[in-house]
């Protein structure tokens, strides 16, 4: 029997409470007889036992298997489960032994009153339940093992509990650790964007670590960039300014022109600029997708304020005429 036959034959079937073994080995010349070792790959098993309990709960969360098999205990690792209308079915670490139950009947071995172990054990299913937290459920957080409590509550200059802080005997924190630690939470957070130079294991404070972006990565890549547009067209750095401005609409060739603007003081308010300014970097999409390539080396013309923008090797703005 091939795994795929084995994955589609119910346990239930060679009695209640059954679970069937999935394990391969050698065959010994035309009696086929198994040879040792032999590697346990699989199990599948029942949704209800021997006393027709419910096994459903269970065996959705169980991790390991614990059960005897041939003289011997045995301790499973799941890798897989797949479950089906009666029974589920389990892939294993392989799990090498030297024997194997006695045959039963021709082609059939059983291993009569084997007890199974689940770890864990849930008699009710842990997810969609009471037990379940939901997001705002902790009454109190982890105190983490750095971060400390810095107390302004009298003056913004100074805190209060400096002493404290600097003798490491501060309060400490409600901040878990894997604040800092988790990928899924510090990737985009922290360790910015793949073209900036911060390394994966870099341990400092997040405003060291941004300086260390700002000052290392490449200009213009740093995390979630903000992009305004303008219609266009971008021309060869060697392109005459004045003809740039003169093409008539059938003669220019209009694209979107995409910037990272950033907020700049205009007298006493602070604002985005819709065009760009001395410093910013410009994009234009790749032909054919929507991925976005820094317009280097170029003059690039802006329909609207009939500008031209001349950026340098790393698509930033040097000058506009």
């Amino acid at each position: 029997m091939n795994l795929e036959e084995f994955i589609n034959t119910d346990p239930n079937f060679y009695g209640r409470g059954n679970a069937n073994i999935f394990y391969s080995s050698s065959l010994s010349g035309s009696d086929e007889v198994p040879v040792a070792p032999f590697t346990i790959l699989g199990m599948s098993v029942p949704l209800r036992d021997l006393n027709g309990n419910n096994l459903v709960s269970p065996l959705k969360e169980v991790d390991k298997f614990k059960f005897d098999f041939a003289g011997q205990r045995v301790e499973a690792t799941i890798t897989g489960r797949q479950k089906k209308n009666t029974y589920f079915f389990f892939s294993f670490d392989p799990i090498v032994v030297n024997t194997i139950p006695d045959e039963d009947s021709p082609g059939t071995r059983i291993e009569e009153d084997s007890e199974f172990v689940f770890f864990p054990y849930f008699e009710s299913s842990y997810f969609n339940s009471d037990y379940n937290p939901f997001q705002g459920s902790a009454q109190t957080l982890l105190l983490n093992s750095v971060v400390q409590v810095v107390d302004r509550s009298t003056s913004q200059a100074q805190p209060t509990n400096l002493d404290a802080l600097l003798s490491q005997t501060a309060q400490r924190a409600q901040i878990p650790d894997s604040k800092y630690e988790t990928a899924g939470l510090i990737s985009g957070k922290y360790l910015g964007a793949k073209l900036t130079n911060a390394t994966t294991n870099f341990t400092a404070s997040k405003e060291a670590l941004t300086r260390h972006v700002l000052e290392t990565g490449v200009s213009g890549s740093e995390p979630a960039l903000s992009f305004k547009v303008f219609e266009g067209s971008v021309h060869s750095s060697d392109a005459d300014t004045n003809t740039i401005k003169g093409l008539s609409d059938s003669d220019r060739t209009k694209i979107e022109v995409y910037f990272n603007s950033y907020r700049q003081l205009s007298g006493s308010i602070l604002t985005f600029p819709n065009f760009p300014l001395a410093g910013n970097i410009l994009y234009v999409e790749v032909e054919g997708s929507k991925d976005l390539r820094k317009a280097v080396d170029a003059k690039v013309y802006s329909i609207e304020k009939n500008r031209v923008y001349i950026t340098d090797e790393d698509g930033i703005v040097t000058s506009f005429a």
